[in-house]
């Protein structure tokens, strides 16, 4: 992961779009790591319009979140390492005061409970964002308790 976080700065850098930074790093995938795959969900904001894309490779949906309301984003598209230039690409809007929370599986995988289980049980819980982003991710994280692998949770609010 350290190298395509490497290879993913170096083509942004380049100006390449998100859609075409996620098709350069299947590449590197295939021509170097042609036994590994990899799931990414990178997206892009204009943050005065609000309009948001999406390109993800195989990795959990981003939620939405507007209104009291919180919904999946559009599955992803194949993981990193296949041999296929599917890509899962979604463009939405996030609305003034309007968040999308997005997660790694170590926040809800648990080998007891169900994968949907526990998407739905963060669904809700997301609906409600508090005005503090760093209180709202330790209310999740502490939702979930220990958990057994790595976990990252990053939110992001578009300005009311």
């Amino acid at each position: 992961m350290a190298e395509l976080r490497h290879a993913m700065r170096a083509f942004a850098a380049e100006g390449h779009d998100i859609a075409g930074i996620l098709r350069l790093l299947n590449n590197v995938m295939q021509r170097y790591h042609d036994d590994q795959t990899a799931t990414m969900c990178l997206m892009s904001l204009d943050p005065r319009t609000g309009r948001l894309q999406v390109a993800n490779a195989g990795h959990l949906p981003p939620l939405h979140v507007a209104g009291g309301r919180a919904e999946y984003g559009g599955r992803g598209g194949l993981l990193l390492g296949f041999p296929a230039e599917r890509l899962g690409l979604e463009e939405t809007s996030v609305p003034p005061g309007g968040a999308v929370v997005l997660i790694t599986d170590g926040l809800i995988e648990d080998r007891t409970v169900p994968l949907s289980d526990n998407l739905e049980r963060l669904r809700t819980l997301a609906a409600d964002v508090d005005e503090d982003l760093e209180a709202f991710s330790d209310r999740v994280i502490a939702e979930f308790g220990p958990r057994e692998d790595d976990v990252a949770l990053i939110v992001m609010r578009r300005d009311p």
